[in-house]
């Protein structure tokens, strides 16, 4: 299914092309540019009319899209909005979605990055999704099967609230996480994972801290600096009985300019949690930004995690760019068995520049695991 949906893009790109190459010949076109040009033309004028730039804002229209095993083929849209000021130190940026699936998953979200004077900072998250779900059993096991199958709902809201100090660069902070999920019409023959399920359905609710430093020369696609971030989280949860968790996670991040425009970025990530948390809460180094060549964020949870990834970003042609990268991370129940079934990633992707020179890009990323895992993310931002 996947090199089959790869094929029907490139092919419906391919005709398309050449459809309207072949139609401006035959109506005549007697200008000197080249194909490439007049490819490019074509693309400009779809996109001026999909953005509308305005001196304090820009608004763009874009399809949105991914594929997993998880969801099967999702299609969507995803309006975006930059806006920018003298008064503002960065330009704040709203990026929602709605997906549906081949797999009956429809999802809604937005995320809001608010970057006020005196070096305060507003991350925003909401997030509603629905689905028809396999359930696997904690732990990074490379060879895992599912043990059932469930419908999964969840509503969640974040909020992250960071104050620069010392100049701005290192950052203090607090954060709120309201997060509300169902498992429903469970399907399996496994008694553990029927129990776990029907206990871990409910509402976690935290409040926590985050300490960390930021040197990046701009925040939506950086090419020098650090970042280094540590975030802290204790949880009350109503899961049929009221439970008490905490997450602790640590993401560290390094880019390097090169020649030719290039970037080279690296991450080291790692999640622990303590008490008694539900799986769907749990520490992973899957998802769209983390092990993006795993297409299901919870095949491999467990009470710890990390990740390690490098990437090479290089501007290609016109507002296109590329990237490849590899990463390996692990999911395991205590930091002595970290390096036992350590999963291997490759891929690569390419970018789009969605207003030029202000940083916002769309990435198409796809990538390859140990374990046979694979899956292909149209998203915005970088990955990290």
């Amino acid at each position: 299914m996947l090199r089959g949906s790869l094929a029907a893009i490139v092919g419906i790109l391919t005709v398309s092309v050449g459809a309207w190459a072949q139609s401006s010949e035959s109506l005549g076109d007697t200008t000197a540019r080249s194909f490439p040009e007049r490819v490019i033309g074509l693309a400009e004028d779809i996109l001026d009319w999909l953005t509308v730039e305005r001196e304090g804002w820009s608004v763009a229209i874009y399809p949105a899209g991914s594929y997993s095993s998880r969801q099967g083929l999702a299609i969507g849209v995803m309006p975006l909005l930059q806006v920018r000021s003298e008064r503002l130190p960065r330009p704040m940026t709203l990026t929602p979605s709605v997906l549906v699936s081949t797999k009956k998953m429809f999802e809604v979200q937005c995320d809001a990055d608010i970057y006020l004077p005196h070096s305060t900072d507003i991350a925003l998250k909401f997030e509603t999704y629905k689905q028809p779900d396999d359930y696997y059993t904690p732990g990074g096991a490379r060879s895992k099967e599912p043990e059932g199958e469930y419908e999964f709902m969840r509503r969640m809201l974040t909020c992250e609230v960071s104050k620069g100090i010392w100049g701005g660069g290192c950052r203090l902070g607090a954060l709120l996480d309201a997060d509300y999920y169902r498992f429903s019409s469970v399907v399996t023959d496994d008694s553990v994972a029927l129990a776990r399920l029907r206990r871990d359905g409910g509402g976690s609710y935290g409040l926590g801290f985050l300490v960390g430093y930021d040197s990046r020369d701009d925040v939506l696609s950086p090419s020098t600096g650090w970042f280094v971030r540590l975030k802290g989280t204790g949880y009350a949860a109503v899961l049929g009985s009221c439970r008490r968790f905490g997450i602790l996670t640590l993401d560290g991040r390094r880019y390097w300019a090169l020649p030719l425009r290039s970037v080279m970025a690296l991450q080291v990530y790692a999640s622990h949690s303590w008490g008694d948390a539900p799986f769907a809460k749990m520490p992973t180094f899957a998802g769209t930004r983390l092990g993006r060549a795993v297409g299901h964020s919870l095949k491999y949870v467990d009470r710890d995690a990390w990740l390690a990834q490098g990437e090479w970003r290089v501007p290609l042609f016109w507002r296109i760019g590329a990237t490849c990268f590899v990463a390996c991370g692990n999911a395991h129940d205590g930091w002595g068995k970290a390096m036992e079934d350590v999963h291997l990633m490759a891929g690569g992707g390419l970018r789009f520049s969605v207003f030029p020179g202000k940083g916002l890009n769309l990435r198409l990323d796809g990538g390859v695991g140990t374990g046979g895992d694979h899956a292909i993310y149209f998203n915005i931002r970088e990955a990290f």
